[in-house]
């Protein structure tokens, strides 16, 4: 009898879980629809060169940010003067992973 109570009462906290699990996919499916542009991209602007691990977590925090459109790649502004000298194989490496694309431009107003 006790042994019967506790599976019950585990599948009991399992449904919530579940229920919860639901209603926050639903909601953000429903605020992302609703209240996000659909052509909202984020965009890593770099004014001078940095390491591969520096570049990957700039990448990874600009896949998470909320407002990035889910799809849409993840602009990489680079510096046109350094565009080549720059582009290691580590640092390719990174924005393969994070499928960015590369726009070398001119910085300075940015």
């Amino acid at each position: 009898m006790e042994g019967r109570v506790i599976v019950q009462t585990v599948m009991e906290i399992l449904m919530i879980l579940m229920a919860v699990i639901g209603f926050y996919c639903v909601l953000r499916e429903v605020t992302d629809s609703l209240l996000l542009p659909r052509q909202v991209t984020a965009a890593v602007v770099l004014h001078e060169p940095v390491g591969a691990d520096s570049l990957d977590i700039l990448l990874s925090e600009a896949i998470r940010h909320p407002v990035r459109c889910r799809g849409r790649r993840v602009l990489l502004l680079i510096p046109r003067n350094v565009s080549e000298s720059w582009l290691t194989a580590d640092i390719s490496e990174v924005i393969e992973r994070y499928h960015a694309a590369v726009l070398a431009v001119d910085t300075d107003g940015l």
